[in-house]
């Protein structure tokens, strides 16, 4: 079989789930990040060994406490720019059933509440993330979309699995980026 149809409301939960997975596996602003922290707490500690040797104990508090409320703030930042898409997709989306129509020439999304549709060629795909309970479609221009395993009412995994691999395009090495999360008993 060919088609994969999921058809499911919107879920807070499944999309939080979604944008943490982003954050920490493909996001490059998270490395930014690290690479922030590691460099203040380097500058912190140099600077804390500058302000021992010359004698100027009071600079030390504000330099810890400066590196401690940037990296708190930045981390902060990150969550809640995704509380704050969450809470604007839910308000927009409500109770709208979101229909993803899986087929062998292309991907069509299609959501209740929002006029027209989201037609995706498998050649915009650039990778396909399986976890226990959903499946992350990422496409080219970083952007994606999940779909939620207990949602499929027409086809099955195996199906998907197959036409994904045989419709993806190839890396260079001739493989595809569709990556199971979990292990399969």
């Amino acid at each position: 079989m060919d088609k994969l149809i999921a058809k499911g409301k919107y879920s807070p939960i499944a999309h939080r789930k979604f944008y943490l997975f982003h954050l920490f596996y493909k996001s490059s602003s998270t490395y930014f990040t690290l690479f922030l922290i590691t460099t203040l707490i380097i500058l912190g500690s140099f600077m804390t060994k500058t302000a021992i040797q010359t004698g100027k104990y009071s600079s030390i508090f504000f330099i810890w406490s400066l590196v401690f409320f940037t990296i708190i703030f930045t981390i902060l930042q990150m969550f809640l720019r995704i509380k704050k898409t969450i809470k604007e997709e839910t308000d927009k989306r409500k109770d709208s059933i979101e229909v993803v129509e899986v087929t062998k020439d292309l991907i069509v999304r299609r959501i209740q509440n929002v006029p027209g549709r989201e037609v995706i060629g498998w050649d915009q795909i650039e990778s396909i993330y399986e976890n226990k309970e959903y499946i992350y479609i990422y496409t080219k221009n970083n952007t994606g979309f999940l779909i939620i395993k207990e949602d499929i009412i027409e086809g099955n995994l195996e199906g998907f699995r197959k036409l994904a691999k045989n419709q993806m395009p190839k890396t260079r090495r001739g493989k595809v980026k569709y990556k199971v999360l979990y292990k399969e008993k």
